[in-house]
Order: C-alpha cells, then sequence, then structure tokens
C-alpha cells in the first residue's frame, strides 16, 4: 500500500488604490494561482490496483471597489468581484482512463454600509448578488443567489472586541463531486459524483472574541 503527491503552486497578487478628495477610494485587485497535481496509488495484494492522477488547476480573482464616507459616521461601498477556475484532471485506474474538467464561474455584485452606533459599537450591512456559472463537461448552467449579511462588532475595556454576525453564501464547487466515473479514493472508498449537483446556499452565524 502506498501513495505519493506533487504539487506545484505558483500565484500572483496586484493590487492598486486611488484616493479621491473627500475620502473616497476606489481600488483595483487582480489575483491568480496555478496548481498542478500528480498523484500516486497503489495496493499490491490480492485485490491489487494502481492509479495516477494528473490536475491543472487556474484561477483568477479581478476586483473593483469604490468606498464612499457619508459624514462621519457611516462608510458606504460598493463592488464587484469576479472569481474563475478551470480544472482538468487525467486519472488512470489500471487500465481504465478518464478525463473530467470543471469550469466555475462567479460574479460577485456588493453594496453595503458601516454605521458607527456609538464611540464602541458599529454595525455593518452587506446587500450582495452572486451569479453563478458551471460547466462539468457534460453542459453548463446558471443560477443566482441573493447573499445578503449582517454583523455587530462591540468593543470594551480597551482592546477587546466581540463580533457577532448572521450571513448566508454559497459553497465553491469542487471537481471531485461532478465527475460521474468512479474514482477510486483508498482501499475501501470508491467516489462517484453527480454531473447535475446544485450549489449549497449555507446560512451561518459568527460569534468571535478577540483580544490584544
Amino acid at each position: 500500500d502506498a501513495n505519493h503527491t506533487d504539487k506545484l503552486y505558483p500565484s500572483f497578487s496586484i493590487s492598486y488604490d486611488h484616493k479621491y478628495p473627500s475620502k473616497v477610494l476606489l481600488s483595483y485587485s487582480l489575483k491568480g494561482s496555478y496548481t498542478h497535481t500528480d498523484k500516486e496509488g497503489a495496493l499490491l495484494q490480492e485485490n491489487s490496483w494502481l492509479s495516477y492522477t494528473h490536475e491543472n488547476f487556474i484561477d483568477l480573482n479581478p476586483r473593483v471597489k469604490l468606498t464612499v464616507p457619508i459624514g462621519k459616521k457611516v462608510s458606504s461601498y460598493a463592488s464587484v468581484n469576479y472569481f474563475y477556475s478551470n480544472s482538468r484532471q487525467h486519472y488512470v485506474e489500471n487500465d481504465r482512463r478518464q478525463d473530467t474538467r470543471l469550469i466555475n464561474g462567479q460574479a460577485i455584485i456588493e453594496a453595503g454600509a458601516n454605521y458607527n452606533v456609538h464611540r464602541n459599537t458599529s454595525l455593518t450591512l452587506r446587500l450582495q448578488e452572486r451569479v453563478v456559472t458551471t460547466d462539468a463537461g457534460y453542459g453548463s448552467g446558471t443560477q443566482s443567489y441573493f447573499t445578503p449579511a449582517v454583523y455587530m462588532s462591540y468593543r470594551f475595556l480597551r482592546n477587546n472586541n466581540i463580533k457577532f454576525g448572521v450571513f448566508s453564501g454559497v459553497y465553491d464547487p469542487v471537481l471531485s463531486y461532478y465527475t460521474a466515473e468512479e474514482k477510486r479514493v483508498d482501499d475501501y472508498v470508491v467516489r462517484v459524483g453527480n454531473p447535475d449537483l446544485k450549489l449549497m446556499k449555507p446560512l451561518g452565524v459568527n460569534l468571535m472574541w478577540a483580544s490584544a
């Protein structure tokens, strides 16, 4: 029984901020990465098997954000964020071969504001729309999600903070969940995905205390 994995992971990040009068801020950023994975697995017993996985993964994330203060207590913002990922995998198990892919594009349009309720208390409201396109090689589909959030922060005893939030989002798709062919994970588990899988939209609650 043997397993071996090699990975290559170069990445880059570029950002630029431009300040206008009245503390208006326009921000640009571009991030990206490339991941190359080679994985080998083997079981040399009565029911022996050999497997090899070759995967290339690319992701890009351009973003534009405008921040506009309103008076002394409110800071508003609007942003457009786009996530693109392309995963291609070649899998061989004994004499069986399969090639799979997953292309995902997610546009996030967001607007929100932070309100300083009191010297030690702030409230943040986020309105967000996500448009997600997924192509697993069996046809592409596009879905839209409304994912708002609200957060409250309270500072006490100098540098102690309590933060509470209620938020919603969308889980990013994973290639292995969409692959219809069988793929051996280990000696006892064989994974089979679903090409028609729908994205999950979770609702979460977050409570955090921080001290510095």
